[in-house]
């Protein structure tokens, strides 16, 4: 009798185990309730960087590190809550893209017009503020 018993606990911690290492990924599953790090929406495992995705609440957004926090200052959140790396021309941005009014992009190299460019088109040059500006044609009359 006492093996029995001992062989259906056995059982029963064996189901666990494999429902904790292939289904952590449910904050409830049958009778289980799988507590996840306090900052983690849904998580893999318990830990702070563990988390699978962040409800944006206090701005916490889920981060490359897999932690719920604020974005980096050369990223933005998403409508997912997840931290996006700005586009390479920007050095800060609020949105995907390179413009300096839609996107709040900070431009890295120079400004032409409301867009960041790595450098000025043909035909022209930029300023001491890095913003491009048509060359100047000197003509006589």
């Amino acid at each position: 009798m006492l093996q029995q018993l001992m062989m259906l606990i056995l059982d029963r911690l064996q189901t666990v185990s494999f429902i904790l290492s292939h289904c952590v990924s449910f904050h409830y599953l049958l009778i289980i309730s799988i507590e996840c790090y306090e900052d983690c929406y849904t998580c893999s495992g318990l830990e702070s960087d563990e988390c699978l995705s962040c409800d944006g609440v206090d701005g916490k957004y889920l981060t490359g590190s897999g932690t719920c926090g604020a974005c980096e200052n050369d990223q933005y959140d998403d409508d997912e809550f997840v931290c996006q790396d700005c586009d390479p021309l920007c050095t800060t941005c609020t949105s995907d893209g390179t413009d300096t009014a839609t996107n709040d992009c900070t431009c890295a190299d120079v400004t032409y017009g409301t867009t960041c460019l790595a450098e000025c088109p043909a035909e022209s040059t930029h300023d001491r503020e890095s913003i491009c500006i048509g060359k100047i044609i000197c003509s006589s009359y």
